[in-house]
């Protein structure tokens, strides 16, 4: 009966494990599918695109063979870039991971088109570099290689234009700008800056995946000196692509020291979202950032402005605040009204707290050619005022003052506080909100509209209490993956401009549904919603817009919050429409998709600690598991991991089944590949001959040779690789064990069917099939025992792929792949030595030796070491440490085996005497 329980539990956990790791496949799944529709517009070429490339010194040359610096050119432009004539204001563009030069063409080309249009006195010579598309987001040996060329190609750039350029606008995508921080930082002790710009597109400034040493001081190194950018005055803006860049999340892209870190979904004029390529190209943003850089410029000097506040009041335009034309032009904060203003206008006072001013016809006739709008302050009723302009087409239009008899003498100028919304008639749309209190200080008593006399403006008007138009949408689950279908519904039956929605207890999904969008007063036909959702970070801007029309009705919208701060849902609209919302929070999937965004580097460690805690409990059945399992749940509910922790569960119960399924089904097929893999990765031999040595094991009896051949390959070429083809050889091992294992079952029991029944006979056959199932329950152990051993292996080299790859990519420049990190290779070469020379197995030692109790508490602690690794703030600053851990935890087996095998033949020994 305990039996039974036991395994009745065992069951349990399997089935629940397994569930889990499937809800959290579809959440992976749901998270890579389900993308809002890519809205991004495609860029026009022209003329075709050419990139001429720069020569460089020789010994950069030859030191970098596999890099290159180019210009990009169009037409006419190209014959110049040819003859080598540089008069313009450099850039330069630096691509990613697996990046190519030519991603430049987009920005490039836009720039050089706005340039022509406008006839600007001044353009941008765009310059790229190839860094040979190279694996920089994986592999950290090729980090200080493309940070030490582009900082040579930026002296170089510089030296074309003979003294009359000293500076170097900076654009880096992906891994790009991370290289362009370390290049202004490298070799520069006394801080001599030679950019004063740094623009970042989707760059991980927090790394989530650093898999090697290497990798993980280089993003050390950066951050620790990133201050030092603001001592050389470079302004730095981060943009990220929002929701559908899955490779480099929003929380990703923010730089503490940073001047701006924005998202595409907050930039007014683009306010859509873009993947991690998209934003190269949508042509939305590439227009935005090709106006910011020419607002960078002076153009009396034809330089970038060496202010920082000229250059941060450029990027706050076009990035963050864009509130009138497309250029960004002299603002006067202090407007004095003239007698010319008194008799061009019409001053009027409106005190209604809630209306809309549109000129009638007659209006028109008897109104000045301006028309300035008083709206009286009154802090004792309200606290907020919001304005939604419409076709208002001026520059400065919203002013705040002290009145005077009927009009004013002067006023603030606030039109900078402004900002322009999206309409779906592509009418000018511009909106205003602010807190009555902000403006204390300045003493005022009105707010002052200036507003043509024509009949196109449509103002709308709203003062209120903002507690009386917000709304709360909280959570009423405790468990954070546990959906609810709660649902809230959202009228405007008041005519407010303005609906505030908080957000409480929900940090993943909130879904948008209208029913309902009719207009009751006017005779306008055609309305719109415009939903935003603000996610308030002291760090950067992130918000997200979404413009509803009659279309949308019916439609389910999903809004995917970024961050784990508390999100406001703004809801704007004509107060001349009525409206019914329904709001809400997403279903499980949806949340498990949210999670795993913002926790899926920590299922890596968390699998691995599972499978050395797993094999610590198959060494010594001498020792109780109670109180390390005891320590293990504690560990997980103290650092949150129980999450991974059952999915872990469900995938080595997977995974086991699918290397069983594998002995069956796939022996052969795995033994050819192997043959044909080790044959090309290694040409000592003809390939015959290493089909040979992996025909029914015939490498297991040659431990030495094996070992010197794989040895050979770390020398050849790089461990990774070496690494990577031991996971093939284990699991012909296990095949071969498992093949033995059934050729002996099928002798054993053809033993029994043929064996006489006599009384002797059936004697010994008792005896002697007792035995022969001792022999398979052992068998069978042993190669559960080896399939556990097999897996961790399995899934600790998952991390030498990416050196593999670098080899192979790198394979015309060198054979050896140079910039291997140590640590790893080391780690490497005592995992695959032990391996096959054959020594790491399990032995059930059942010993109540201290020393063997030692061993095995070590490795249960280095278990809990990379559990607790799992919960740290960033799990990636400890990640490269998982092939240590792991050649330290076999060098540990392979003790305890020999230990108690020389103990055994000790005691042996004695017994014999």
């Amino acid at each position: 009966m305990k039996k039974f329980g036991v395994a009745l539990g065992y069951l349990s956990i399997i089935i629940i494990s397994v569930f889990t790791f499937g809800v959290y496949v579809l959440g992976g799944i749901r998270y890579l599918g389900d993308n809002e529709e890519n809205y991004c517009d495609m860029t026009w070429m022209f003329e075709y695109p050419q990139y001429v490339q720069i020569k460089l010194d020789d010994h950069v040359e030859k030191n970098y063979p596999r890099y290159g610096l180019f210009a990009y050119g169009e037409g006419f432009v190209t014959e110049k870039l040819r003859r080598m004539e540089f008069n313009g204001i450099p850039v330069l563009f630096i691509p990613g991971n697996a990046g190519s030069h030519q991603q430049v063409r987009s920005l490039a080309s836009v720039c050089l088109r706005m340039s022509l249009k406008y006839r600007t006195p001044f353009h941008f010579d765009f310059f790229t570099v190839s860094l040979a598309e190279e694996y920089s987001a994986l592999y950290g040996g090729v980090l200080k290689d493309q940070t030490v060329f582009v900082s040579k190609c930026i002296k170089k750039i510089l030296r074309l234009y003979n003294g009359k350029e000293n500076k170097v606008i900076l654009i880096g995508h992906s891994m790009g700008g991370i290289i362009a921080k370390a290049a202004l930082l490298y070799d520069n002790k006394l801080n001599d800056s030679l950019s004063n710009i740094l623009i970042t597109l989707a760059a991980p400034h927090i790394s989530r995946f650093s898999i090697d040493k290497t990798l993980n001081k280089f993003y050390t190194d950066v951050n620790d000196n990133n201050t030092r950018l603001k001592d050389m005055g470079i302004s730095v803006v981060s943009i990220g692509g929002g929701p559908r860049d899955h490779l480099v999340t929003s929380t990703q892209i923010l730089d503490v020291n940073a001047d701006v870190n924005i998202l595409t979904t907050s930039i007014p004029d683009v306010w859509i979202s873009t993947d991690h390529l998209s934003i190269l190209w949508c042509k939305q943003l590439v227009i935005s950032i090709s106006r910011t850089l020419f607002d960078l410029i002076d153009v009396k000097h034809k330089k970038i402005y060496h202010q920082h506040d000229q250059k941060l009041a450029s990027f706050n335009y076009h990035l963050i605040n864009k509130f009138s034309g497309n250029n960004l032009e002299k603002y006067e904060m202090k407007v004095e009204f003239d007698d010319d203003d008194d008799d061009n206008g019409h001053w009027i006072e409106d005190s209604r707290s809630f209306f809309t001013w549109k000129l009638s016809d007659d209006n028109e006739k008897k109104y000045k050619k301006w028309i300035y709008l008083m709206l009286p302050i009154d802090t004792s009723k309200y606290d907020h005022l919001s304005i939604d302009a419409i076709n208002l087409d001026i520059k400065n239009w919203l002013f705040v003052c002290k009145k005077k008899s009927s009009k004013c003498d002067w006023a603030w100028n606030i039109t900078n506080r402004t900002t322009i919304l999206p309409d779906y008639q592509n009418k000018i749309r511009k909106t205003f909100d602010i807190n009555l209190h902000d403006i204390d200080k300045l003493k005022v008593t009105h707010f002052l509209l200036k507003i043509p006399n024509t009949k196109y403006p449509i103002i709308h008007i709203d003062m209120y209490d903002k507690k009386k138009v917000e709304n709360n949408f909280i959570s009423n689950y405790q468990f954070p993956l546990l959906s609810t279908f709660k649902k809230q519904i959202i009228h405007n039956s008041n005519g407010r401009i303005r609906h505030f929605i908080n957000i409480k207890g929900i940090y993943d999904v909130v879904n948008i549904k209208i029913y309902k969008l009719t207009n009751e007063i006017s005779n306008e036909k055609y309305g719109q919603i415009v939903v935003q959702l603000l996610e308030p970070d002291n760090q950067g801007h992130i918000s997200q817009l979404r413009l509803i029309t009659e279309k949308d009705i019916g439609k389910l919208i999903k809004l995917i919050i970024q961050t784990k701060s508390t999100s406001v849902l703004k809801i704007t609209s004509d107060p001349s429409f009525k409206f019914e919302i329904h709001l809400t929070n997403g279903d499980m999937i949806d949340k498990i998709s949210c999670y795993i965004r913002d926790n899926w580097f920590k299922i890596y460690p968390v699998i691995i600690s599972t499978l050395l805690l797993l094999i610590t409990t198959r060494i010594n059945d001498n020792i109780n598991n109670t109180i390390p399992l005891l320590i293990t749940i504690i560990e997980i509910i103290y650092f949150n991991l129980y999450i991974e922790f059952i999915v872990s569960i469900g995938m080595i119960n997977i995974f086991i089944l699918l290397i069983c399924l594998t002995f069956v089904f796939s022996g052969s097929i795995v033994h050819s590949i192997t043959a044909k893999f080790i044959g090309r990765s290694i040409r000592i031999f003809p390939s015959s001959w290493y089909d040979w040595l992996l025909r029914d094991g015939t490498y297991e009896r040659l431990p030495l040779l094996s070992t010197f051949i794989l040895l050979s390959l770390i020398a050849s070429s790089c461990g990774g690789l070496a690494m990577v083809i031991s996971v093939p050889i284990y699991l012909l091992k296990l095949i071969h064990m498992y093949d033995d294992y059934v050729e002996e079952l099928l002798i054993s029991s053809f033993r029994m069917m043929t064996t006489k029944f006599d009384g002797l006979l059936r004697k010994w056959k008792k005896i002697k099939n007792q035995d022969d199932d001792d022999d398979g329950d052992d068998k069978r152990t042993s190669i559960l025992n080896h399939i556990i051993i097999f897996l961790t292996w399995t899934i600790v080299a998952v991390v030498a792929i990416p050196s593999v790859l670098v080899w192979a990519k790198n394979f015309s420049y060198e054979t050896r792949l140079s910039t291997e990190d140590t640590t790893m290779l080391t780690s490497w070469i005592i995992i695959t030595v032990l391996g096959t020379m054959g020594l790491v197995k399990i032995t059930n030692v059942n010993s109540s030796n201290n020393y063997l109790k030692l061993i095995t508490i070590i490795q249960r602690l280095l278990g809990w070491f990379l559990l607790g690794t799992a919960g740290t703030k960033n799990p990636a600053v400890y990640q490269w440490m998982i092939p240590q851990i792991f050649a330290i935890f076999l060098i540990l087996i392979v003790t305890t085996s020999q230990f108690f095998k020389l103990s055994t033949q000790k005691l042996e020994h004695k017994k014999s005497q």
